[in-house]
This record gives structure tokens, C-alpha cells and sequence, in this order.
């Protein structure tokens, strides 16, 4: 008699203490994700890259998992690195010195926020969901959007 309705109100629940998981942590995992998206990078424009973290954020929730992720909005300035990856100084010419607006991945599993240090670039994060809405739902709490 429940059990539909139930789950539903015990999803609803769960997402909503995610989200505010993620807003408490979210200072943390901005760091981890520059740390993650420096190492895991063959590139060495990425990994000397300065990154400038904004407000927007969007959740999306895929309906065949039930994986909750959470596109945020980033400015990258792509660095210059020599081959043995030492910052170069660059001029305000080059194509690094300009940011690249961005939507930085991170997923909640398990009970915990984590990222692979996935960068979308040229997508800001209501961009990312809608670029991916084949695989994730807007999250809805109370009837409106998570944005």
C-alpha cells in the first residue's frame, strides 16, 4: 500500500541530504577535483591549468542507476608547461591565457561526493545536463529544480 510512495519520500530524502552534503563539502571537493583533474591529465596545458570556481551547479539523476552527479560551473585558464612539464610564462596572446568556461563532474556513490576529474569544456552546467539528458534527469525536490 505504501511502497511506492514510500520509496519515492525515501529518495526524495536521500537526494536532499546529498545536495546538502555536497554544498558543505563543496570547498573540498573543488580542490580534490583539481588534484584529480591535474594528475589523471596527459595534457600538459591541463596540468598547470588555474581554475575559477563558480556559483551555478546542476544536479542530474540517472534513472537506470540512480546515480546522482552534479555538473558545476568553472572558468579553466589552460597553463603552459614544457616538456618536462615546468610552467612557462605566457603571454596575453596566447589561447591559454584566456579561460574556458567549463562544467566540472562529480558524482555522489555510496554515501560520498567523489570526482574523476572530468572537465565538459564550452558547456556551463545547465548546458551539461541538457547535453546528457539521455542519461540524467533534472533533480526535482518540492516540485522545483535543484539548480
Amino acid at each position: 500500500m505504501f511502497g511506492p510512495s514510500l520509496q519515492r519520500w525515501r529518495r526524495q530524502r536521500d537526494i536532499a541530504r546529498a545536495l546538502r552534503q555536497f554544498r558543505i563539502s563543496r570547498e573540498q571537493l573543488e580542490a580534490r577535483f583539481e588534484e584529480v583533474a591535474r594528475s589523471a591529465s596527459k595534457s600538459l596545458a591541463l596540468k598547470t591549468a588555474s581554475f575559477e570556481w563558480h556559483s551555478e551547479v546542476a544536479f542530474g539523476l540517472s534513472p537506470e542507476s540512480g546515480l546522482l552527479t552534479a555538473f558545476v560551473s568553472v572558468s579553466v585558464r589552460l597553463g603552459k608547461a614544457d616538456e618536462n612539464g615546468s610552467p612557462q610564462p605566457e603571454t596575453e596572446t596566447e589561447t591559454s591565457a584566456f579561460p574556458r568556461n567549463a562544467s566540472a563532474v562529480f558524482h555522489y556513490q555510496d554515501g560520498v561526493w567523489g570526482t574523476a576529474g572530468r572537465v565538459l569544456f564550452n558547456l556551463e552546467p545547465d548546458e551539461a545536463l541538457a547535453r546528457f539528458a539521455d542519461q540524467f534527469a533534472p533533480v526535482m525536490l518540492d516540485g522545483k529544480a535543484s539548480l
